[in-house]
C-alpha cells in the first residue's frame, strides 16, 4: 500500500463539495484513517493536501518555542529547540544516534529517518530526498546537547525514550507534544503541529538573512 494510494484515498473522504459551494468534512473509512495517521504521525502532521485552506501554516516566535519547551522536561525541550532552531523534521531527530553528533564541527549528520513500511512496522531510511546531510548546531543548543551524549555510545539514540531507547514519533506527539500545548495554553491554535517548529525554523533563518 503506497503513501499514494493513501493520500487518494484520503482526498476521496475527507471532504464533499456540495452544490452551494460549501465544503464538508466526512470521517474517513477506518482503513484509510488509521494507514494516514500512521503515516502523517512519523512526518509530524497529516500531509493530506496541498491546499493551504486544509492546513494552516504556523510559524511561532522564540518566546512561544521558549513557552512550549517549558512545559517539557530538559530532554525533550532539546527535541524542540532542535526542529526549531536546526529544521531537523521530528521523524530525522528521533532516529539520531549519539555517534551522528559531530561536536569538533558543531554539527549534526542527519543519515535516517523514520518511517513506516508496508506492513506498518517502524523503519529507518534515509531521509526525505533518498538525501543525508548536516545541520549545524546553534551555540545556545550546544550544551543541551553535551548533555545528551554524556555517558552514551555512539550507537545510542541521542533523544531517547523514558527508558533509554527509540521513541517513535507517534507516541512523543500524542504523549510530550499535545500535552505541552494544553499546558501551554496552546492546543486550540489550528494549525499548530509538531512540523510548525520547521516552517519556524525557516522563517526565523529568512528574517535572519539566511537561505
Amino acid at each position: 500500500m503506497s503513501k499514494a494510494w493513501i493520500h487518494d484515498k484520503w482526498l476521496k473522504y475527507a471532504q464533499v463539495t456540495t452544490a452551494d459551494g460549501h465544503c464538508t468534512k466526512m470521517e474517513p473509512p477506518p482503513s484509510a484513517k488509521h494507514s494516514l495517521a500512521m503515516f502523517a504521525d512519523e512526518q509530524g502532521k497529516a500531509k493530506v493536501s496541498h491546499n493551504r485552506a486544509v492546513q494552516r501554516r504556523i510559524y511561532l516566535t522564540p518566546q512561544e518555542i521558549k513557552t512550549i519547551a517549558g512545559q517539557m522536561d530538559e530532554a525533550n525541550a532539546t527535541v524542540v529547540y532542535l526542529l526549531a532552531y536546526t529544521g531537523l523534521r521530528i521523524g530525522e531527530a528521533l532516529a539520531l544516534r549519539c555517534g551522528d553528533v559531530d561536536l569538533g564541527r558543531n554539527r549534526i549528520n542527519v543519515l535516517r529517518t523514520q518511517s513506516v513500511d508496508a506492513n506498518y512496522l517502524l523503519v529507518e531510511t534515509l531521509p526525505k530526498g533518498n538525501r543525508t546531510r548536516f545541520v549545524p548546531i546553534p551555540s545556545q543548543l550546544l550544551p543541551r546537547v553535551e548533555a545528551l551524549l554524556d555517558g552514551h555510545g555512539p550507537e545510542d539514540y541521542l533523544l531517547r525514550g523514558p527508558w533509554g531507547g527509540r521513541q517513535n514519533t507517534a507516541n512523543w506527539r500524542n504523549r510530550v507534544w499535545a500535552p505541552a500545548l494544553q499546558d501551554a495554553g496552546m492546543k486550540d491554535i489550528e494549525g499548530l503541529v509538531i512540523h510548525s517548529l520547521r516552517h519556524t525554523y525557516a522563517s526565523l533563518a529568512i528574517k535572519a538573512g539566511g537561505t
